[in-house]
């Protein structure tokens, strides 16, 4: 009787201590905020308590909105809507008039933000992008892409043959993709993310001379990975035999100060931010600078 007893004390508690875990399947960074979308689509935001006293900063949040993807910038945030299918944004960025559009994918840099469309695999962005300060739409020849990625003040997408990068200045760099060995991922920054034929993971660096440098490689799997400008944070290891960690390389020359956590219990994603860097692991959404509190 005893057994049993102690048995229903053990299963309570561990759907008491997993009702408070949050799981979250996607985690982004703005300068002063944090958002997250949960395994039902659902997308919330936080402030860190660091944020300036600004009706900007204050409004680019959401709470449980339901959605199929979203993007933060520095001090902004946009959602597309699973009930509207519309983009919709907070903060300091306006809200774009898409017409007519199936849209795949919403991404954000520091000050504008973009969409990856259905229709001939195109991208729009507005927000302070290419000069253009008004915040009106600019299509971008994006030449069949299939993903897109912005930060910064750049946007990159992949076509089937090519890695193509803009800055906002309207600046352009092409990558073809015969010099990379089965491109994984890749950031606007640029980093690449490459898998090698006798299984190793590299990190690749693409330099504006157009050359090819590697900075790290490993026989781990990569299971997720986030860049600033400064430096890049992986997690490598197998999620299905319980063995991941987390690793931050500094790419600036200099030493700033890089999150690189020992209490993370399984870490499986992660985002950078310009002053704060947030992981997710099985205990929950674990951020650091900033102020940041998330529970």
């Amino acid at each position: 009787m005893r057994s049993w007893i102690i048995l229903l004390f053990f299963i309570l508690i561990t759907r008491l201590v997993t009702a408070h875990t949050q799981v979250y399947t996607n985690i982004a960074m703005g300068m002063y905020h944090v958002c997250a979308q949960t395994e039902a689509e659902s997308v919330s935001c936080w402030p860190s308590p660091a944020m300036p006293n600004s009706s900007d900063y204050g409004q680019a949040h959401f709470t449980n909105e339901p959605a199929k993807d979203f993007a933060v910038g520095d001090y902004f945030s946009c959602i597309l809507s699973s009930l509207s299918n519309d983009v919709i944004c907070r903060g300091a960025i306006k809200n774009p008039v898409l017409k007519n559009i199936l849209i795949l994918q919403i991404v954000a840099g520091n000050s504008f933000a973009c969409v990856l469309y259905e229709q001939k695999k195109g991208i729009q962005c507005w927000g302070n992008f290419q000069g253009d300060r008004n915040g009106d739409l600019v299509l971008i020849d994006s030449e069949r892409a299939l993903e897109v990625k912005a930060s910064g003040d750049t946007l990159c997408f992949k076509t089937p043959t090519e890695l193509h990068c803009y800055n906002s200045l309207g600046d352009k760099r092409i990558l073809d993709l015969s010099l990379v060995t089965n491109l994984i991922g890749f950031t606007s920054h640029p980093y690449l993310y490459t898998s090698h034929a006798q299984g190793r993971f590299s990190i690749v660096k693409w330099n504006q001379e157009n050359n090819l440098q590697t900075l790290s490689d490993s026989l781990e799997p990569l299971v997720d990975y986030s860049c600033s400008k400064t430096h890049c944070c992986t997690i490598k290891g197998h999620l299905a035999h319980a063995s991941t960690h987390l690793q931050c390389l500094n790419f600036s020359g200099r030493s700033p100060a890089i999150f690189t956590p020992t209490s993370l219990n399984l870490p499986y994603l992660i985002t950078t931010g310009h002053h704060s860097t947030c992981v997710m692991d099985t205990e929950g959404l674990k951020c650091i600078g900033q102020g940041f509190t998330i529970e």
